[in-house]
């Protein structure tokens, strides 16, 4: 290595959480993140420009933090493959003066608006408001001293927290007041904000392990000792689950039908165990003892469920391990290869389970020198001595109702206790075949119903047990008349119990004629949910490919009419690298979502086990290129390349559209040009992406925001450079009119340190102006709007109020967008010209 001077790359900033002391780098991949003191250092000697050989650095880092060299060379190593360091002097790109005003704090609790995104320049940290002041300019040793702050503490405690860490270069006392002084006039200071997160933090999971694992212990406890009283010589069946936060719907239904099967009769035999949830330890220290074992396998399970597989099949060969559920293969080569890859499974069940778990039960001896007798059990493939033998297949169950109800038999409530989450169905089937789907391997099939009195029942039992998450599991909700009256006992139940507070729910696929309904009635309640129509492609190549028909796009407009008049929050479904898809298909189909004014949910196609597209003959005549359970990123429509540049563009427009970066800015840029909303999104990102020097803040936007949904430095710097960039690069005038676009856009943007109302005073009114934008797409220029509505510049002046009545700026900042959209949120704040806001509680 050379001597050279290594400095970071403009737009590299240091974050502030809002927990004390937090400190973490966003640009990083997953534990690099960590700003630990070595790591610290070396970003601050990159600040200050390093001038040397790396290799000097390095020895100098890890003699001074008695760190482990291929520690700090791996960090360094990080910050050059996310493109953090240059060897070109960064030109001055954040400007401002900074105030020299100081003040005073009294000896109350105070706290800073975090969490807080630092610039890097000159060696120093740039701290902005939402507005683009420059508040403070900070050294490191100030940066950790403003990090205690991020909790509310009084300043005498922040003093001695921050002394009592003894951090390199720390300040001393005098210098820590003199700081503190500068924050006072800086104005940075405030008083603890009282957010109610109570409620929220118990959504989506948040069950305590320790709580419900030892209500569960309790249970099995007292089981196993009546089972010991009893005499009888009972084989133990055990469902594997680990799953807290849900109660576990699969395990419970074929366990209920077996112990209720022709009147009880496997009860003489076995020892039905209510072990719903247990760790390794526990299911090996159970294994001792032969049983039989099963597991339902999902995409999101059958890892740990496998591992769980060989360690009970490690500890006594004499157990029975029984796999089914959706990720167990159904296709006979895959099963084959299923049984080959894991050598410790005995069973694998396809289809539903209830019947043939029974049946399977009813016909085993777990003593018997191999499974041979399990040869008459449809719906099977086992391991026998001579080889793998698959059975016939099994038909579907005509009668639900023949299936008990393991909430109502009691077999969860020791989820209930905890408030976890449960699963309820209303019907099985799915009368559509899309290849990339598998319904419970109920596609193609009726519709077959249980009856609205259990339906009604299992709702009941969820309400009363407060459980938060209660999820519709039934493939098309909404298809049938009565899921409006399903939809009018859960908010009658809402209204009784206050719960549940979230429905999840998977709409009718090609079918809208109840939707708006059900979302009344859910919304009157503030029940959790929004109404979400199932495109997943308008494209017809596509759309042929997959075997799936659509309704005709113009009842999607009208749903999305029908919607936006009444105030209510509609999304579609929309799926990347379906086969048969391009790069233009997958453009087209957001920008006719964003011509429809809806969010979108751009899912990644995933290669499920058990779907018509993984059929061998499917696979080769489509080029299929992924193994079973993968996402698919390769076709005979698309190559690897185009997959990922699908992939950047399904990230550009979930931040600029569905998170409203730039959605306001791109119909004004639409009027102005004739670029539609996508075509403009994908300009910049491809623009921020090859010239990363010319755009650092939208690009550094666009690499780190997924995982940390929060302003980079301040919004008014990623604003401006997107009017430069409009100047610059698309050439529009600037004029009153792109300064009112860029206001209007700057204003909808959330940050910890906004205040509300916020008032606009606009040289145009935009609100008009969109209204007219709306109008014209009913009217059916959806695909022309710009054509006809006049240009925002003939509009007069205007007020506009923003509002943040759920508090996204407090709740919804700082977090990882992953997170935000299982939650249902977005940012989208209350306005005359935003989107229905979903993921609004009501607390």
């Amino acid at each position: 290595m050379t001597n050279q001077v290594t400095y970071l790359v403009p737009g590299f900033y240091l974050a502030i959480s809002e927990k004390q002391h937090a400190l973490h780098f966003a640009q990083l991949p997953g534990m690099m993140k960590r700003a630990t003191p070595v790591r610290l250092a070396i970003v601050d000697s990159f600040n200050h420009g390093f001038e040397g050989d790396i290799e000097d650095l390095v020895d100098a880092m890890a003699k001074r933090f008695d760190a482990k060299r291929i520690a700090v060379v791996t960090f360094i190593e990080n910050l050059e493959m996310a493109g953090c360091l240059t060897d070109s002097k960064p030109v001055h790109r954040f400007l401002g003066a900074v105030s020299e005003k100081l003040g005073t704090v009294g000896s109350d609790d105070i706290t800073i608006a975090a969490p807080i995104s630092l610039l890097s320049q000159d060696g120093n940290f740039l701290w902005y408001n939402h507005d683009g002041v420059l508040l403070m300019e900070l050294t490191l040793a100030e940066v950790r001293a403003v990090s205690v702050f991020a909790e509310a503490i009084t300043v005498e405690t922040a003093r001695t927290l921050y002394l009592e860490q003894q951090y390199p270069d720390a300040m001393n006392s005098s210098q820590f007041d003199e700081l503190i002084s500068r924050m006072a006039g800086a104005g940075v200071f405030m008083a603890p904000l009282h957010i109610d997160n109570s409620m929220e933090k118990k959504l989506f999971g948040n069950v305590d392990y320790a709580e419900v694992q030892a209500l569960v212990d309790a249970r099995v406890a007292a089981h196993d000792e009546k089972v010991a009283d009893s005499g009888k010589d009972l084989v133990p069946v055990i469902p594997v689950n680990m799953d807290k936060g849900m109660a576990p719907a699969s395990l419970g239904l074929v366990t209920a039908y077996a112990m209720e099967y022709e009147g009880g009769k496997l009860r003489e035999r076995y020892d039905f165990v209510p072990m719903f949830l247990a760790d390794e330890a526990r299911l090996v220290e159970r294994a001792a003892t032969p049983g039989v074992f099963i597991f339902s396998n999902y995409l999101w399970t059958v890892d740990t469920n496998l591992k769980l597989s060989a360690a009970i099949k490690a500890v006594n060969p004499a157990n029975i391990t029984i796999h089914g559920g959706p990720s167990t293969p159904s296709y006979e080569k895959d099963c084959e290869m299923f049984f080959a890859d894991n050598p410790h499974v005995d069973v694998a069940v396809r289809g539903e389970g209830e019947h043939t778990f029974a049946d399977l039960l009813d016909k085993l001896d777990i003593h018997a020198a191999d499974l041979d007798v399990l040869k008459n059990v449809p719906g099977i493939s086992f391991r026998s001595s001579g080889g793998i033998v698959r059975n016939g297949d099994r038909d579907r169950i005509a009668d639900l109702n023949t299936i008990p109800s393991p909430y109502l038999m009691g077999l969860f409530d020791e989820f209930g206790s905890v408030r976890a989450g449960a699963i309820i169905e209303s019907n099985r089937g799915c009368p559509y075949g899309c290849t990339f789907c598998d319904w419970g391997s109920a596609t193609l099939s009726k519709v077959r119903r249980f009856d609205l009195d259990r339906v009604y029942a299992e709702l009941e039992w969820s309400a009363k047990h407060q459980i938060e998450d209660a999820s519709i599991a039934d493939a098309n909700f909404g298809m049938l008349e009565r899921d409006v009256d399903i939809a009018l006992k859960i908010a009658d139940l809402r209204k009784t119990y206050g719960f549940p507070r979230s429905v999840p729910i998977n709409y009718a696929k090609n079918q809208v004629r109840y939707l708006r309904q059900i979302i009344e009635i859910f919304a009157n309640v503030n029940i959790l949910t929004e109404g979400l129509v199932s495109l997943q492609s308008m494209d017809e190549t596509t759309l042929k490919v997959i075997d799936r028909s659509n309704i005709k796009l113009e009842k999607y407009h009208e749903v999305a009419r029908e919607f936006r008049r009444a105030k209510l929050p509609l999304a579609a479904d929309i799926m990347m690298g379906l086969p048969g898809s391009t790069r233009t298909s997958f453009s087209t189909d957001l920008q006719k979502c964003a011509d429809m004014d809806i969010r979108v949910r751009a899912n990644k196609t995933t290669l499920l086990p058990n779907s018509p597209m993984n059929e061998p003959g499917y696979r080769k005549e489509h080029g299929i290129v992924a193994k079973p359970g993968e996402i698919l990123m390769e076709a005979a429509s698309y190559t690897r390349e185009d997959w990922e540049e699908m992939d950047q563009l399904r990230l550009a427009y979930y931040l600029f559209d569905v998170y409203g970066l730039l959605r306001y800015v791109a119909r004004y840029v639409r009027r102005e040009t004739g670029m539609g909303e996508v075509a403009f999104y994908d300009k910049v990102r491809s623009s921020a992406s090859r010239h990363p020097d010319d755009w650092p803040v939208i690009s550094k936007t666009l690499k780190t925001l997924e995982g940390y949904m929060a302003p980079p430095g301040s919004w008014s710097l990623f604003i401006a450079e997107i009017g430069r960039y409009l100047i610059e690069v698309l050439e529009l005038a600037d004029d009153s009119a792109l300064r009112t676009a860029l206001a209007v856009q700057h204003a909808h943007l959330p940050a910890p340190d906004r205040t509300f109302p916020a008032v606009l005073e606009l040289e145009h009114d935009y609100v008009a102006w969109q209204d007219l934008l709306l109008i014209a797409r009913e009217e059916g220029h959806r695909d022309d709007w710009q054509d006809h509505v006049p240009r925002l510049c003939e509009f007069g002046p205007a007020t506009l109020v923003i509002e943040d009545p759920s508090e996204v700026c407090q709740r919804d900042i700082g977090k990882a967008k992953v997170v935000l959209d299982l939650h249902l949120h977005t940012w989208e704040l209350e306005s005359p010209v935003a989107r229905p806001r979903l993921g609004a509680l009501a607390l």
